[in-house]
């Protein structure tokens, strides 16, 4: 498993999203609590003006096949 952690928490317009510093992120996932995707980017910088205010998942790929998991809180 990838550690992983997202700052700030809670977040309003940008998150950025960090993984072990060993590991090179691949792409960056947003999820709602579903389980669908409703973002996706290459960026560790994420744009989360567009989603309404919540919970979301964020699922952190890196080139190594490690994946990695992290909850943020849109306001």
């Amino acid at each position: 498993t990838l550690e992983t952690s997202v700052y700030p928490n809670p977040a309003t317009e940008t998150l950025n999203v960090y993984a072990d510093s060993k590991e090179k992120i691949e792409k960056v996932g947003v999820y709602d609590l579903s389980g669908k995707l409703l973002l996706e980017s290459a960026n560790t910088t994420i744009n989360c003006k567009s989603l309404n205010a919540g919970i979301y998942i964020i699922e952190v790929s890196a080139k190594s096949g490690l994946k990695g998991f992290s909850r943020f809180i849109k306001q």
